[in-house]
C-alpha cells in the first residue's frame, strides 16, 4: 500500500498493477486501430489501381511502369501487414516485461538495501512472488498457470531462444498453437505472427498474474 500525498488516498499495489497493464493494452488497441486504417486505405489504393489498369496481353510490354507501380502498391499492403505483426509482438513483450519489472519493484520496496540484486529467470521470479505473498496477501501466491508460455514467447521474440522454441513446440497452450508452426521458420523471433486475439489473451494472462485482478 502506498499513499499519494496530493490525493490523500491509499493506493494499493493491485490498483497500480492493473492500471499499468490496462494502459499498455489501451496503447496497443490504439496502435492496432491506426495501422488497420492505414491497411484499409492501402488496399483500396491497390484495388483502384488494378481496376483502371489495362489487362490486354501486350499491356505489360507496352506499359511496364504500370506493372511496376502495381508491384509497389502490393508491397505497401504487405509492409503494413508486417507492421501489424511487429506491433503485436512488441506489445506482447511489453506486457510480459511489465510483470517482471513489477516483481522487481515490489521486492525492492520490501528490501530497499538489495537494489542491485538480480532475481534471476522466470522460475526464480515465481518463488520471489510466493515470498512477496507472505508479506502482502494482495499479491497472488503464484502467477497464472499460462504465464510461463508468455515468458517463453517473450524469449523467442527477444532472444530467438532455441530452448524456448523447443518448449513451445511441446507445451504451447491451445491459444498459442499457431506459434508451433511459425517458430519452425527462421529467424524464430521474426517469423512469429500473433493475431489480435492472441495478444488480448496475453494481456489477460498478465492481468491474472498480479494483484488486483477482478474477473468481469
Amino acid at each position: 500500500m502506498s499513499r499519494n500525498p496530493q490525493l490523500d488516498i491509499s493506493i494499493s499495489r493491485g490498483d497500480v498493477y492493473q492500471e499499468g497493464i490496462g494502459s499498455i493494452e489501451q496503447a496497443s488497441v490504439f496502435g492496432e486501430a491506426a495501422l488497420q486504417e492505414i491497411l484499409k486505405d492501402k488496399k483500396k489504393q491497390l484495388a483502384r489501381y488494378v481496376r483502371t489498369r489495362s489487362d490486354n496481353p501486350e499491356s505489360k510490354e507496352k506499359h511496364p511502369v504500370s506493372f511496376d507501380n502495381e508491384a509497389l502498391r502490393r508491397m505497401h499492403v504487405t509492409s503494413v501487414e508486417d507492421s501489424l505483426y511487429e506491433l503485436r509482438n512488441a506489445f506482447a513483450l511489453s506486457a510480459y516485461h511489465f510483470w517482471e519489472t513489477s516483481i522487481y519493484r515490489w521486492y525492492l520496496e520490501d528490501n530497499p538495501r538489495e537494489f542491485s540484486k538480480n532475481l534471476g529467470p522466470y522460475a526464480k521470479l515465481k518463488s520471489v512472488m510466493a515470498e512477496l505473498h507472505k508479506r502482502d496477501p494482495g499479491i497472488p501466491n503464484a502467477p497464472d498457470s499460462h504465464l510461463e508460455a508468455v515468458c517463453r514467447l517473450a524469449n523467442i521474440l527477444k532472444h530467438t531462444s532455441s530452448t524456448s522454441c523447443e518448449w513451445m513446440k511441446n507445451h504451447a497452450p491451445p491459444e498459442l498453437q499457431s506459434i508451433k508452426d511459425q517458430i519452425g521458420q527462421m529467424p524464430p523471433g521474426r517469423s512469429v505472427r500473433l493475431t489480435n486475439e492472441q495478444l488480448t489473451w496475453i494481456f489477460n494472462i498478465i492481468r491474472r498474474s498480479g494483484p488486483g485482478y477482478r474477473a468481469n
